[in-house]
């Protein structure tokens, strides 16, 4: 189990320009972490950044292709 889970933490939880842990994770190629939260169906996959950017639109503008693949 992956330790935010472990401690009930939040993972729509935004910072001040909107990036959830997700869009972190994909902008930082964190495959382990994107597998783990899209697989824990509490994430909101389609939450937008600050200036509308989409876990999907990070992972494209990010080259992300194994988190655009988990995404679609």
């Amino acid at each position: 189990k992956h330790l935010l889970f472990e401690e009930n933490c939040d993972p729509n939880l935004q910072d001040n320009y909107g990036e959830t842990l997700l869009n972190f994770s994909i902008k930082h190629s964190k495959q382990q972490s994107i597998r783990y939260i899209i697989n824990s169906k509490l994430a909101k996959i389609n939450a937008a950044n600050v200036i509308g950017v989409t876990p999907i639109g990070q992972a494209f503008m990010s080259w992300n292709i194994e988190a655009l693949k988990r995404l679609m």
